[in-house]
């Protein structure tokens, strides 16, 4: 009955992924026994049990034993919630300002960029951590459910509707939008502002007869790429679309670096003629760091890429085979 499953992923929805299977057995058997003992399974049969029942987060919270004492009861979901996607949005943003800033100070020392971009990175998880927990904290403390539109009393009516079953999450969609932006962002920025002041004026990283191709394939590349996930949002579900646009676009991003590097002088000879101006002995210790350091990098997000196509792949052929034998 539709009433049931509502009710049963409206409790559910609240529990860790490893408790919902014995929860949802256990709900299914109650609400039975209820429903025979009241003479049938007719939806108002079936309301007046889940009223029985009460409130959703409430029954979950006899589920999940463990104990929860940082914000009140009514409104730790809400709470994990804000906390969860205020995450999930400030961090990434935090993460391309402050490697916009660190990259726009010159050429960095690698070790001392990581520590500063972690270090910063964590004050301002600590910063989100912290006002989110203090503002619910005020309004459990104060009796304020209003502004999160909580009622007073349950009812059947509150019932959320059961959501469309999905293969992929949003959150991974959602994630791999923000991933490419902020990888492309990284040589957008290094075209655009990093530079060495020289003879004549700033000298560029990259040669400036590349530069024109580079941001059309930085614009090409993120068009692409938010096309691919905006496509995984909407599926929802690995079928053969989605795995082949995800084979082909990641085939397209790694042959792009790949071919990029592989042009004579993109990193400009003017560049590195600046540093062993400046630098003097050291000059070859910095051009041997950025071309490890582009190497590397274009190794591991080729690697990554190999490996999300991979996974695509398998989930769709497990996903048929299970569609098969069902």
């Amino acid at each position: 009955m539709k009433i049931v499953e509502q009710y049963i992923h409206a409790v559910t929805r609240h529990l860790p992924k490893e408790k919902r299977p014995e929860a949802t057995k256990e709900l299914h058997a109650t609400i039975a026994t209820r429903l025979d003992e009241l003479g049938g399974s007719t939806e108002a049969h079936a309301k007046s049990v889940l009223h029985e029942l009460g409130d959703p987060e409430i029954v979950a919270r006899k589920f999940n034993r463990e104990p929860r004492f940082l914000i009140g009861p009514k409104l730790y979901g809400h709470y994990l919630y804000i906390l969860k996607y205020s995450f999930f949005i400030g961090l990434p943003i935090a993460a391309v300002i402050t490697s916009f800033s660190l990259l726009s100070q010159g050429v960095p020392n690698i070790i001392n960029t990581l520590v500063d971009l972690v270090t910063i990175l964590l004050g301002v998880a600590l910063q989100i951590f912290f006002w989110v927990t203090l503002v619910f904290a005020l309004l459990e403390k104060g009796g304020i459910h209003y502004p999160l539109n909580l009622p007073a009393e349950w009812t059947v009516d509150h019932l959320p509707k059961l959501p469309k079953h999905r293969d992929l999450s949003r959150t991974e969609a959602v994630g791999d939008i923000i991933f490419y932006l902020f990888v492309l962002s990284i040589p957008a920025f290094l075209v655009t502002y990093w530079s060495l002041p020289g003879e004549f004026g700033d000298v560029p990283l990259f040669n400036p007869e590349y530069i024109p191709m580079i941001y059309y394939i930085i614009g090409v590349a993120a068009f692409v790429g938010i096309l691919k996930s905006t496509y995984k949002l909407l599926a929802g579900k690995w079928n053969l679309g989605l795995v082949i646009t995800t084979l082909v676009f990641n085939a397209f991003f790694i042959g792009l670096m790949v071919s990029l590097w592989a042009f004579d002088n993109v990193i400009n000879p003017e560049f590195l003629a600046t540093i062993v101006v400046n630098t003097g002995e050291q000059s070859a210790n910095i051009v041997k760091w950025i071309d490890w350091t582009i190497i590397i990098t274009i190794a591991v997000t080729s690697t990554a890429y190999l490996y999300d196509s991979f996974t695509a792949v398998r989930t769709y052929l497990r996903t048929r085979r299970i569609k098969k034998n069902a």
